[in-house]
């Protein structure tokens, strides 16, 4: 409780963005929104996630093949994001390439089964960068389709998602190596949460802007050299300095729970390259040992606040 109790001071909008979110989750009866689609039963072959993307922006910056809608997610946070749509769910017809932890983390509470997982974010972090760049993920999904043919195929980008990488990041508190929001003192997260923003709102838009045009050149590639249907999405998107609701609060991140637009809201961009491919299930190949602490650093890394 005395833990919890100074989270609660040292991140004080946590607080009532908590409180909303239990208020969603009592209105739905659930622990996702279980409004948003369930992307394991549309039609595809390769399912491209990029995290935190969202609609808008996506629709902004893109200029990827295909043809774009947008859909409600099940989740405003990944880890809504995967209970909504992976629990309990047999998958041997599938590979999920990731570069989020948040998998591992739940893998036992969410009781799924893929074919095989391969955890880019253990064979590729940069601790530089202090999160995996997306080039890394391209090449271990093309890698992975060559060796199997016959699967569907998630491919989970950390990009647009904290830490921002981009040139224009660079000098700023929320540049490369820093997880946006920083570690703060008490004052700064008080000033932040009485309306004075320690960071221009200019910036931290273009800094997130220009985090997804670093992905999307490596999506391109993986659209073109994977032949089959694709479909382009996002786990959730970001707040960036909207507010939430019913308790009104002006958040830049994304939590799980706040069930409002900015959040929700995500690309589905559909594209077809040659042949569909013919999926075949099979006897589940991941075993992997998780190595718990490295998978708290990882996501403390990338701004996760309950590690």
């Amino acid at each position: 409780m005395l833990n919890k109790i100074k989270k609660a001071i040292g991140r004080p909008k946590e607080v009532p963005m908590e409180l909303n979110a239990r208020i969603h989750y009592s209105r739905l009866q659930t622990d996702y929104y279980p409004n948003g689609v369930d992307v394991l039963s549309e039609d595809w072959d390769i399912l491209t996630i990029l995290d935190s993307c969202r609609y808008d922006v996506f629709a902004k910056c893109s200029n990827l093949p295909g043809s774009l809608n947008s859909r409600l997610s099940r989740g405003a946070g990944t880890r809504e994001f995967l209970r909504g749509n992976f629990r309990n769910k047999n998958m041997t017809d599938t590979l999920y390439v990731t570069a989020n932890p948040q998998y591992s983390r739940w893998k036992e509470h969410l009781n799924s089964k893929f074919y095989d997982v391969i955890s880019v974010w253990e064979s590729d972090w940069d601790d530089n960068l202090q999160t995996v760049p997306p080039k890394a993920v391209t090449e271990a999904a093309i890698n992975t389709v060559q060796r199997y043919p016959n699967k569907r195929i998630i491919v989970h980008y950390m990009q647009p998602h904290g830490p921002f990488i981009s040139d224009s990041a660079k000098g700023t508190i929320i540049g490369p190596g820093k997880t946006p929001p920083p570690e703060r003192s008490l004052f700064e997260h008080w000033k932040i949460f009485i309306g004075e923003e320690l960071t221009n709102k200019e910036d931290w838009w273009r800094a997130y802007e220009d985090n997804l045009k670093l992905a999307l050149p490596y999506v391109d590639r993986l659209m073109s050299q994977i032949e089959g249907k694709h479909i382009v999405t996002s786990d959730h998107g970001e707040m960036l300095g909207s507010r939430a609701r019913p308790i009104p609060i002006k958040y830049w991140d994304h939590h799980v729970g706040i069930h409002v637009d900015e959040l929700l809201t995500v690309p589905w961009l559909e594209y077809t390259n040659g042949n569909r491919r013919i999926i075949e299930s099979g006897s589940p190949r991941d075993s992997s040992e998780l190595d718990k602490k490295e998978v708290s650093e990882r996501l403390a890394a990338l701004g996760y606040m309950r590690t």
